[in-house]
């Protein structure tokens, strides 16, 4: 996933068509617009967590 701060925003958007497809794939029905509309949250490993601590 990229990031949905304003200044990525404008740069490129999220592969929604490309997910939805690797979705399809694995024999999910959803559309670019399915998991547009879905909550996702990203989880740090511990390991990246102490890299981001200064």
């Amino acid at each position: 996933m990229l990031p949905d701060d304003e200044e990525s925003a404008m740069e490129q958007e999220q592969p929604w068509s490309w997910l939805a497809e690797r979705a399809r794939a694995r024999g999910l029905d959803a559309t670019a617009e399915d998991l547009r509309g879905l909550p996702y949250k990203v989880d740090l490993t511990d390991k990246m967590t102490e890299w981001l601590t200064p």
